[in-house]
C-alpha cells in the first residue's frame, strides 16, 4: 500500500505552459496530475493510449472524435486509443489523468 495525501497541492503547479506530474507510474497503467492556465489550448492531436480525465478543479473544453465538451470540477471524459482529443481552458484546469501503459 502507499497512501497518498494533499494530492492537488503536492502535484499541481501553475505554470505558463501545460504540466504533467507523474504520481504512479506501473507497468499497467500511468496516473498523473496535469495542470493547464486559463486560456492555454492543447490543440487536438491524437494518442497511442486511452486516457480517462477527471477535472478536479476549474473548466475546459474537451474534444474527441464526438465533437466538444464542456467539462468542470466533479466532471470526466474517456478518450479511447488514437482518438483525437484536445482542450481549451476557459479557467485554470486541474486534471487527474489515469491513462493506460503504452
Amino acid at each position: 500500500m502507499k497512501p497518498f495525501s494533499d494530492i492537488v497541492e503536492t502535484y499541481s503547479a501553475e505554470t505558463a505552459k501545460p504540466t504533467k506530474n507523474d504520481i504512479i507510474d506501473s507497468t499497467e497503467f500511468h496516473v498523473g496530475i496535469v495542470t493547464i492556465e486559463a486560456g492555454r489550448e492543447i490543440r487536438p492531436h491524437p494518442e497511442p493510449y486511452a486516457v480517462f480525465f477527471f477535472i478536479l478543479g476549474g473548466a475546459g473544453e474537451f474534444t474527441g472524435e464526438d465533437g466538444t465538451i464542456e467539462l468542470s470540477e466533479g466532471d470526466g471524459v474517456f478518450l479511447d486509443h488514437n482518438e483525437q482529443r484536445g482542450i481549451r481552458c476557459t479557467e485554470s484546469l486541474t486534471i487527474l489523468g489515469i491513462q493506460e501503459a503504452h
